[in-house]
């Protein structure tokens, strides 16, 4: 899994304040019936609603999502995002150790909540939020 937010819940259990966004990367080892955090390099920024699928044994895609918020003159501000990145476990190193790769060129309209799936070779990313419902985007996966 990569990223998320950690929240701050009150005594009557409703959100308070945003606490955290990570940039992280865990695997759960089946065998050992363990998580695994992964060292990594050049990892994607922290985002939240973002989408994820496995593509084969070591590889996860990630795509869009928004950013932690950040300061504006209007007040504070979270960016939707319209990245792709895809994580590759070095199963060369020991299984905590993996790889980022920003994939950039074509790629969805920015936007998030969209449903994600991997078919015949393709990732295929449909709806979504931010004026744009009800479309389909295709990737072709030879290119990752």
């Amino acid at each position: 899994i990569f990223g998320g937010m950690s929240l701050h819940l009150n005594q009557r259990h409703q959100l308070s304040r945003m606490v955290h966004f990570w940039s992280d990367t865990w695997g759960f080892d089946y065998n050992e019936r363990k998580w695994h955090k992964y060292s990594t390099e050049n990892s994607p920024e922290p985002r939240v609603l973002h989408s994820a699928l496995s593509v084969n044994s070591s590889t996860m895609i990630i795509l869009g999502g928004l950013s932690p918020p950040t300061k504006s003159h209007s007040g504070n501000v979270i960016k939707p995002l319209q990245d792709i990145w895809s994580f590759t476990l070095n199963k060369r190193l020991p299984k905590s150790y993996g790889t980022w790769t920003h994939h950039p060129g074509s790629r969805p309209h920015t936007h998030f909540g969209f449903a994600v799936a991997f078919l015949y070779d393709n990732v295929v990313v449909y709806g979504g939020t931010r004026s744009h419902f009800n479309l389909t985007w295709e990737m072709v996966s030879q290119t990752l």
